[in-house]
């Protein structure tokens, strides 16, 4: 049996493979540490509407790389 994969079938895996990539680049880090960071936590649990400050940054060559990902797939579904 031939296995035969389309132009817009690798289109398509670049772009969820992209989006993964975009998706894992974002980084996430709680301001909160040690024993602070359980009882924020606890309180979070308890009480919906409170919120924590976090510190976000991005994997500068995962996010590059998925956005060329993305931009690859994209031009070979046309």
């Amino acid at each position: 049996m031939d296995l035969c994969i389309t132009r817009q079938q690798l289109g398509l895996l670049l772009v969820v493979a992209g989006t993964v990539a975009l998706a894992l680049s974002v980084r996430v880090k709680s301001q909160y540490e040690g024993d602070i960071r359980k009882i924020v936590e606890k309180a979070k649990k308890e009480k919906r509407g409170l919120f924590a400050p976090t510190e976000t940054c991005i994997v500068h060559s995962l996010f590059w790389g998925g956005l060329a990902l993305i931009a690859i797939g994209t031009l070979l579904q046309w």
